[in-house]
């Protein structure tokens, strides 16, 4: 995982302006669906959305649900998608 971070770090770097060179790996952590949502809407009962990530800028700590999976294209992309957010903080 730390290999991939890093070279999204370098896609982000190269493909915009933001500087990358001196970022820490971000800690991420895998929740299922209804802790995902929990944790984002900060109360106890999910609200039964499509939620599949969210970067907590207070903690810099990206959630991502327990299903991704490092070979799914689509998966990255969500992944790259939160980093960016890490990026801009």
């Amino acid at each position: 995982m730390k290999e991939l971070i890093l070279a999204l770090f370098l896609f982000i770097s190269t493909e915009t302006g933001y500087n990358t060179d001196n970022l820490e790996v971000p800690q991420i952590y895998f929740l299922p669906q209804t802790e995902l949502e929990a944790k984002y809407t900060k109360e106890n009962s999910p609200v039964g959305s499509d939620l599949f990530a969210f970067y907590d800028l207070e903690n810099d700590i990206i959630y991502l649900r327990d299903t991704w999976n490092i070979h799914n294209p689509w998966s990255k992309s969500v992944l790259l998608h939160e980093l960016i957010h890490y990026v801009q903080d």
